[in-house]
């Protein structure tokens, strides 16, 4: 996915810029770390409340330049697999790879999610992926029809509960993030949720959803709550996304 080349930001351990002071705007209002355009240090920070890596084994589709992955082995991962489909963000993960002797493998690829895995993973990350179906996959998209792409969203999440036993989940409001193709009617958090809840609940528990506030113009992302539920807009898109934990019932 070239047009995701903006969101390329190293892993903490390759990166020279850590210091919180070193702040930059994001739409002029709210801001993370220099380099985190997808707040991925304020969003990881949430998911590692949730989820304990140590001597733990990970998927991570569609894993951009490995942060994910990265921060993972960080904390206490034993072994990583990474498919990134865009050959720009595989080529610079393949630089941060070789300079580590951890046992991570990657893919320059699309993983198939409507088919099981070969290997038993404790961990997906499946980070914005699932509403890129069709073309951004790689594949040829056959239509639009809005109902069936999100019957297959819900098949394909539902299919990585048979190998692994968490998945950490986040999703777009609109096919392809084309606006002209909204996969919920009023793009709202709560629309959202429904939706991940009702599709799941033969596969999946949820053990928390975490949704992003502004602290003081800092990022930060919470337990959802009955106030935050609500969608913010002065926030974006990409921020109200919910991060979804889910374990497997198989």
């Amino acid at each position: 996915m070239v047009k995701h080349k903006i969101y390329h930001r190293p892993p903490s351990r390759f990166s020279s810029i850590e210091n919180f002071s070193e702040r930059t705007y994001y739409k002029e209002k709210y801001y993370g770390e220099k380099y985190d355009k997808m707040f991925e240090k304020s969003r990881f920070e949430y998911i590692k409340r949730h989820i304990n890596y140590k001597n733990k084994t990970l998927i991570d589709i569609g894993c951009n330049t490995g942060f994910f992955i990265f921060e993972a082995l960080d904390n206490g991962a034993v072994k990583a697999l990474g498919y990134e489909g865009s050959e720009s963000a595989y080529l610079q993960l393949s630089n941060y790879v070789q300079k580590t002797h951890e046992k991570i493998a990657i893919r320059n690829d699309f993983f198939d999610l409507k088919k099981n895995n070969n290997e038993y993973y404790d961990i997906v990350h499946l980070l914005n992926v699932v509403h890129h179906l069709g073309n951004d996959y790689g594949e040829k998209a056959s239509n639009n029809d809005i109902r069936k792409l999100k019957e297959e969203i819900i098949s394909q999440v539902n299919n990585v509960s048979y190998f692994s036993k968490y998945l950490v989940f986040q999703m777009g409001f609109n096919l392809h993030g084309n606006v002209k193709y909204p996969l919920f009617e009023k793009g709202t958090k709560r629309e959202m949720i429904d939706f991940i809840q009702n599709g799941v609940k033969q596969h999946w528990h949820i053990e928390s959803i975490g949704v992003a506030q502004s602290d003081n113009g800092y990022v930060t992302y919470h337990e959802l709550d009955n106030k935050n539920i609500e969608r913010n807009d002065d926030l974006g898109e990409f921020l109200n996304r919910p991060i979804f934990i889910l374990k497997s019932f198989l």
